[in-house]
């Protein structure tokens, strides 16, 4: 029993720190704990100013589930917004008519296509990035909705166009 004892404090150090134990036995925990800690932190970080973020030239917005992270995407004058679908379906995303006066170029296509609730993106397979907006928009500020569609529940990525599972709602501020 003693021999035991002790070699089981010499094998495993009992009096080194906990967390060198973890580390040592267990690497690819504290690797996928670190990785989440990282990935929390999407976005600008808060300005002086009321704690809502600055203007950048280039924003990426994620969607899935039952939120679009940044809500309000502030982007400086001749900027970039681009999407990641983090749902387990496809999506789109849909803007007003008034988009179209928003936006610094005449062509539409071929990101965007007409349809009777304004303009429709092209399908955001999940887990991708696209750019939806065919060039920069205007200063201004311009809603748009994300509709979800299909995913685990029913096996198929973009179910039914026409009866989204669930409908996001977002914004992209230009200044």
């Amino acid at each position: 029993m003693v021999a035991l004892g002790w070699s089981y404090q010499q094998n495993h150090s009992c009096n080194a720190p906990l967390g060198a134990i973890v580390i040592r036995k267990y690497p690819v925990l504290v690797l996928l704990i670190a990785v989440l800690a990282c990935a929390g932190s999407t976005g600008n970080p808060p300005s002086k100013s009321g704690g809502s973020h600055e203007p950048r030239k280039s924003v990426v917005v994620r969607f899935g589930g039952l939120s679009v992270v940044p809500k309000v995407a502030r982007v400086q004058a001749g900027g970039h917004v681009s999407w990641v679908n983090e749902s387990s379906g496809g999506g789109v995303l849909l803007f007003p008519d008034s988009i179209r006066e928003g936006l610094t170029c005449d062509s539409m296509r071929p990101n965007l296509m007409k349809v009777a609730a304004g303009y429709q993106s092209r399908p955001v397979t999940p887990g991708l990035e696209i750019s939806a907006l065919p060039c920069p928009l205007k200063p201004g500020t311009y809603p748009y909705k994300v509709n979800l569609y299909g995913g685990a529940i029913d096996n198929d990525a973009f179910g039914s166009m026409d009866n989204p599972r669930v409908q996001l709602e977002g914004s992209i501020q230009v200044e």
